[in-house]
């Protein structure tokens, strides 16, 4: 079985479109140091922090709001 297998991809014609060397201009890796933050880490990591904990408290408040209902309404 593996003899036929052999004998097929040898024969085979079908050129990978994946297949491709070093010097392709697609495998350039672009450079991203212009969008970098001229700020430090930590101005970064306090607006990150902020944003995930204003998600959290709006997940909290939707969570609630769809398990108990909002009772301004109800009233």
């Amino acid at each position: 079985m593996s003899a036929v297998r052999a004998e097929a991809s040898s024969t085979s014609s079908f050129d990978s479109p994946f297949k491709g060397s070093a010097s392709d201009a697609g495998s350039k890796i672009p450079d991203f140091s212009h969008y970098r933050s001229k700020q430090g880490a930590g101005s970064n990591l306090l607006f990150q922090y902020f944003m995930v904990g204003t998600m959290g408290a709006l997940t909290a408040a939707g969570a609630k709001a769809t398990v108990q209902g909002i009772e301004v309404l109800d009233g």
